[in-house]
């Protein structure tokens, strides 16, 4: 790594143009009296003093500012003004012809061991290493190269490093195409999943550096819900004549929120394929992606990236369910949930339904049900890493075993349990219970009218709690959509995601530890 561009003190550039993962600086614009040096994907480029670049290419991910021009299409460029007029230590970088190699020079100088050069003798010097395109940055006190392993390799003027505006550097691998350097960001676990990575071709389709893993131990990598591995072909998508940039992951559109984040997952727009908003509309939602990429292995060989969850998904922390049922007499089911994924539930549009048989009427229906497929929707709303208890009535009219499978539904029709989703599965929410008793006649007034629809579907204006107490006849209870407490419990329920069924007299349970 080399010092950068000018600076007025180490937080204020000096005219001074600078990207970094992408981003530009604020406060950076390009100015007529200044240079830049800039690279990203695939190319690099030297904008001479002179020469204002108001709108800098979208390609571009690092960036810092110089002032003269060292070397012009390969020949040493001896117009420098006032700048470098006598010798000082002096900083520089460039490139090759056919832009394969960047060069970092550093000249020590003020010192009785080194006397620094003129702008015209490093030029001469620059070309005499190959360079073919080259410009000037900050010197003076401020020219530094440090390389890892072994500290500052020059000799600083001060004595010291110096506090500097910004700096460049390289930090090569040895493996895998370039990239820039980013901050790790570490998503919160309980908005994250830990994804397979299933071999070193699948992490370059995704542009991750197997070289840069965080190591973690097993428990920490426990508390991480396991999501889908990551597909080995990510299909990047954009909406026709806009900006708007997604992966197709598993089947799910994630949406690439900013340049950052294309350029630290080294996405590239070029890549994508257009496609119209109606048809990406269709797409079931995915989460955004977190900002940088994170890697993570514990003791064994996996790797996995740490990775935002779907945005809908939940884990079961405690299910309650009669074991007997009598036909005629409802009783009443409680199930609690933690919200898994990355979006909020919303009142009234997320829905319990059945999703055994999704059309069918269930056996279990009661007039406290929406319709006889959905027992409940949400009264209230639910935050992310927020429980819910929900309780609803069964009521059978016919006597038998009857296993019925219930899941979450957002109202746009995307279950829990989908591929894209963060479960539970669809087949995990389950009723079994044996129902005893004599049948109902046809004109048995205990019978369900369908649940809480009105002609045309829908909740009826007769789907009240203080009303659904006369809609039951004999069963005379007030039942709401749902009953719901809420309360924050940190990441305990929110890791512990396999279910298992306890039998017992009475009544059975099925809680998640």
């Amino acid at each position: 790594a080399i010092n950068g561009g000018f600076f007025k003190s180490p937080t204020v550039l000096d005219g001074s143009l600078a990207f970094g993962n992408g981003v530009q600086w604020p406060g950076s614009p390009d100015t007529n009296y200044r240079s830049f040096f800039a690279a990203g994907r695939g190319d690099v480029m030297i904008s001479e003093a002179g020469e204002v670049v108001t709108n800098p290419a979208s390609w571009i991910e690092e960036a810092v500012a110089g002032d003269a021009t060292l070397v012009s299409n390969g020949k040493a460029n001896y117009g420098h003004g006032g700048a470098c007029a006598v010798r000082n230590p002096e900083t520089s970088i460039g490139y090759s012809a056919d832009k394969s190699k960047i060069f970092f020079v550093t000249v020590d100088g003020r010192q009785s061991s080194s006397i620094g050069m003129l702008c015209s003798e490093l030029s001469d010097y620059m070309v005499g290493l190959g360079v073919h395109h080259a410009i000037r940055l900050d010197g003076g006190g401020s020219t530094t190269m440090w390389v890892s392993g072994k500290g500052v390799v020059n000799s600083p003027s001060d004595g010291s490093e110096r506090t500097v505006a910004n700096h460049i550097g390289v930090f090569a691998k040895g493996e895998g195409p370039p990239r820039s350097c980013a901050s790790r960001f570490i998503p919160p676990i309980y908005l994250s999943q830990k994804r397979h990575v299933l071999s070193p071709t699948v992490a370059q389709a995704w542009g991750l550096d197997l070289g840069d893993i965080l190591p973690v131990s097993d428990d920490f990598l426990n508390l991480y819900g396991t999501g889908r591995p990551l597909s080995a072909n990510p299909i990047m998508l954009k909406e026709q004549g806009g900006d708007a940039v997604y992966i197709d992951d598993h089947g799910a559109l994630r949406h690439i929120p900013d340049l950052y984040t294309l350029v630290t997952w080294r996405f590239h727009h070029l890549d994508a394929t257009e496609k119209p908003k109606a048809e990406l509309e269709t797409y079931p939602p995915g989460s955004p992606f977190a900002p940088t990429p994170v890697l993570a292995r514990g003791s064994g060989p996996e790797v996995y990236l740490l990775d935002h969850s779907p945005p809908y998904g939940a884990a079961i922390k405690d299910m309650v369910i009669p074991t007997t049922l009598e036909t005629g007499v409802a009783q009443m089911m409680t199930v609690t949930l933690v919200n898994f994924g990355h979006r909020g539930w919303d009142a009234g549009k997320v829905l319990l339904k059945r999703r055994d048989q999704p059309t069918e009427p269930s056996a279990l229906c009661d007039n406290g049900w929406v319709d006889c497929v959905t027992p409940l929707a949400l009264e209230t709303g639910v935050a992310v890493a927020e429980e819910v208890t929900l309780s609803f009535p069964l009521f059978a009219v016919e006597p038998g075993m009857v296993r019925e499978c219930f899941n979450l539904v957002s109202d746009t029709g995307v279950s829990f349990g989908d591929p894209e989703q963060a479960g539970p599965a669809d087949d995990a929410l389950c009723v079994e219970l044996q129902v005893t008793g004599e049948p109902l006649a046809p004109d048995d007034p205990r019978r369900p009218s369908g649940g809480g629809l009105g002609a045309d579907g829908g909740v009826s204006a007769a789907d009240t709690a203080g009303e659904r107490g006369e809609v039951l006849g004999g069963c005379a209870m007030g039942v709401p959509w749902v009953r719901a407490g809420r309360s924050n419990h940190g990441l305990g329920p929110i890791v512990a995601m396999a279910c298992f069924l306890l039998v017992g007299a009475g009544r059975r349970r099925r809680r998640c530890t």
